[in-house]
């Protein structure tokens, strides 16, 4: 088991996944207790056939194939999540984003294990930093593009992000259902991951994203899910 397991999703985005990958490794403090499991669709020959990205080989990366779908969070996220990561923590990550903050696996791990030393369940949400404009969002209800969850949050939920998301929202009812719960750790000093996004102007779409968002579902009532949430995790921390 590793402290972190990093969740990345791509598609045809190499020179995107090396700007991460480095980032990822070259501002980390322990590289032996960070692993990065990476999503691939089977049809995407870009990543055997990059050599910009053997030369991160020596760096604890897994590459994972699957049948391509249009179904952001079950098979990809929760995928990995549930089938491949080892972490005490995941976070879940685009294949668009840099790690800014030097030492941010140490300065993370100490004030997560802080903050859980008196909590036998250790369920947490982390929320991370993005650098990323979103006009609604303000400081009474933040949430995370890119949180983290310890492992036995994803446990206890069965999932990462809820099974009836395809991809946006996702992430709006899994920091509420933490809130409710007040389980909620504030890291955005110590986990900045800055999204490389196209809202923010830091890149020109491309053909992948314009064919994602057009597909994107959302489930009939957010509201059954944060308690769907909130009742497995409760009975998490009951247990313990």
């Amino acid at each position: 088991m590793v402290n972190f397991s990093i969740l990345i999703p791509t598609r045809n985005r190499v020179s995107l996944l090396k700007k991460a990958f480095s980032s990822i490794f070259s501002l980390a403090k322990d590289l032996n207790n960070i692993e990065v499991c990476v999503a691939c669709d089977e049809d995407d020959k870009s990543i055997g056939i990059s050599s910009e990205l053997s030369n991160f080989n020596h760096f604890n990366i897994h590459y994972y194939f699957r049948s391509r779908s249009t179904n952001l969070v079950k098979d990809y996220y929760n995928w990995l999540a549930m089938n491949f990561a080892t972490g005490k923590y995941l976070i879940m990550c685009n294949d668009d984003v840099e790690f800014t903050v030097q030492d941010w696996d140490k300065l993370t791990y100490e004030k997560l294990e802080d903050y859980l030393k008196d909590k036998p369940d250790r369920i947490v949400y982390g929320a991370t930093e993005d650098l990323e404009y979103v006009p609604f969002r303000k400081e009474e209800n933040w949430f995370s593009c890119f949180p983290l969850l310890s492992r036995e949050s994803v446990d206890a939920m069965g999932h990462f992000f809820d099974w009836e998301y395809s991809a946006d929202n996702a992430d709006i009812t899994l920091i509420e259902s933490f809130k409710r719960i007040n389980r909620v750790l504030d890291l955005r000093k110590e986990l900045i991951i800055k999204h490389i996004s196209v809202r923010s102007g830091r890149r020109e779409a491309d053909s992948l994203l314009n064919t994602d968002l057009s597909l994107v579902i959302k489930p009939g009532n957010p509201e059954n899910v944060i308690c769907e949430n909130v009742k497995a995790l409760k009975e998490r921390i009951n247990k313990c």
